[in-house]
């Protein structure tokens, strides 16, 4: 019997990563037996459309409480609004849910670092997946088929380029900092943020670019730049550069075909987003064989690099 899924934000109008997350779930074998969103109205409408568009039959909630009362379900994809996000995670660990959860893990004013802290903790305590959605790691395999193997030794330098959904500085980073900073960490940094600068692009009005310097897993020392730019749409610009070799994500719409484009090549890839899918569900096949799973250490450390970040921004543009 496949995995039953309950879904949280379906459509969220910022970004609408919810009916795919829904989609590549399915599509990958397991079964999205229940929409949430923020009114039921909403809910019923997403299901229908998840009917038509992808032949699949969900059930449409108002609230999480009820369609955790109704539903006998294997985990939840909370892709909502990362505002409520926190006590969304909340609710699901009250009901011994394993999640699938978009980033970042907190948004308010606390302390995102030690808000995460109690969230990843409370779930390897109550021996529960936790998947936090950083899907441009999935990419790197094809980064090296295009430029080979990366020594994480010799790593030196990291630009990433990314077109989040929003347009404030703080925002910018909560909404893209995780990406930029899950690469960041799968080229072997400890995390460990110094020489933090801020500032704005003075050739696009909303804008943020951050630089800093962080140690990797020999002690290189690796120098990080990340440009943000605002862009309310779809296709958004995402690029990265690895030691200066650069690769640049272009999606052909509408049939929504990935490329890596670098050197004058072009190849085909996976939508890292499906691969983040596939690797939840990868997890939740482990935990059924063997009851157990070993934490993500990367979250933290991810969060950890997030709050200073988020706190350099502040202080030198707020």
């Amino acid at each position: 019997m496949p995995c039953q899924i309950g879904l949280v934000g379906p459509g969220r109008r910022r970004n609408g990563i919810g009916r795919y997350v829904g989609h590549y779930l399915q599509r990958s074998g397991a079964h999205i037996s229940a929409v949430v969103a923020s009114t039921f109205e909403s809910a019923t409408i997403h299901a229908e459309n998840f009917s038509s568009s992808y032949g699949i039959a969900c059930k449409a909630y108002a609230t999480m409480e009820e369609m955790l009362l109704h539903e006998d379900l294997t985990a939840l994809a909370i892709c909502a609004s990362p505002e409520i996000r926190n006590k969304q995670l909340q609710v699901a660990l009250s009901h011994g849910i394993h999640v699938f959860s978009e980033k970042p893990l907190t948004w308010g004013q606390e302390d995102i670092n030690e808000q995460a802290k109690d969230i990843v903790q409370k779930f390897s305590d109550a021996v529960l997946i936790l998947h936090y959605n950083t899907q441009w790691i999935y990419t790197i395999p094809d980064f090296v088929h295009l430029y080979g193997d990366i020594d994480q030794g010799m790593v030196n330098s990291l630009t990433v380029e990314l077109a989040p959904p929003c347009s404030d500085p703080i925002s910018m980073i909560k909404e893209a900092g995780p990406h930029a900073n899950s690469l960041l960490l799968a080229l072997g940094a400890r995390g460990q943020a110094r020489d933090i600068h801020v500032w704005s692009d003075t050739h696009q009005e909303e804008s943020l670019c951050v630089s800093f310097q962080t140690d990797g897993v020999a002690s290189n020392v690796i120098h990080v730049q990340y440009r943000f730019i605002y862009k309310p749409t779809q296709p958004r610009a995402a690029a990265y550069a690895i030691n200066g070799h650069r690769v640049e994500r272009v999606i052909n719409l509408p049939e929504y075909k990935l490329y890596f484009c670098a050197n004058g090549k072009q190849i085909p890839i996976r939508d890292p987003l499906e691969s983040s899918v596939l690797h939840f569900l990868e997890k939740l096949r482990i935990f059924k064989e063997k009851g157990h799973i070993l934490p993500d250490p990367t979250i933290l450390l991810n969060t950890s690099l997030l709050a200073q970040l988020t706190d350099s921004v502040a202080s030198q543009m707020m």
